[in-house]
C-alpha cells in the first residue's frame, strides 16, 4: 500500500534535485494553461469528473510529490 507523507520546501528541493521523483501537478488543465507550471510535471485535471483513469496510469514504482 502506498504511503502519503507530507513534506517540506527543502526535501522537495532535495528529491528533485536528486531526480528521485516525478512532479504531479494537480490543478485544472485551464490553471495550468493561465498559470504556468514547473517544467517536467505531469498534469492530472482535478476538474475532470472522473481523474482515476489518469491516476490508474502513474507507474507505481515511481515516488510521485503533489503540487
Amino acid at each position: 500500500m502506498s504511503e502519503i507523507k507530507k513534506i517540506g520546501l527543502e526535501e522537495a528541493v532535495k528529491l528533485l534535485k536528486s531526480k528521485k521523483i516525478q512532479l504531479l501537478d494537480t490543478r485544472s488543465a485551464k490553471e495550468r494553461e493561465e498559470i504556468g507550471y514547473i517544467d517536467g510535471s505531469i498534469l492530472i485535471d482535478t476538474s475532470l469528473s472522473d481523474i482515476s483513469n489518469e491516476i490508474l496510469q502513474l507507474d507505481r514504482d515511481v515516488e510521485y510529490l503533489l503540487y
